[in-house]
């Protein structure tokens, strides 16, 4: 499938409108948010401030009950957050008491 400007539309990625033009980009920006930036990004910074952070996150009580509920019985979040610790359990034994 082809865009109006002849670009593949299935293949494209959007970090491509910024390969090569990183530099100038770069001058521009006051702050550079990410969860996943490489280190090398800092070379498109020379000379600034470069404040690192990590953002740790609780962990979750019970993360596979929550990965088969999503994932394998179709449960949004809406739904998930809604059911107690009990009703996911409740749930999920429910749906796997056939399975063998």
């Amino acid at each position: 499938m082809r865009r109006h400007d002849g670009a593949d539309a299935v293949s494209r990625n959007p970090l491509r409108d910024i390969i090569g033009k990183c530099a100038a980009l770069c001058a521009q920006l006051r702050a550079l948010p990410g969860h996943s930036l490489a280190r090398s990004i800092a070379a498109a910074f020379a000379g600034r401030a470069l404040r690192q952070s990590v953002l740790l996150r609780a962990r979750r009580r019970n993360p596979i009950a929550r990965f088969l509920l999503m994932r394998c019985f179709e449960v949004g979040y809406p739904g998930l957050y809604a059911l107690s610790s009990r009703d996911r359990f409740l749930r999920l034994k429910t749906a796997l008491e056939g399975f063998h």
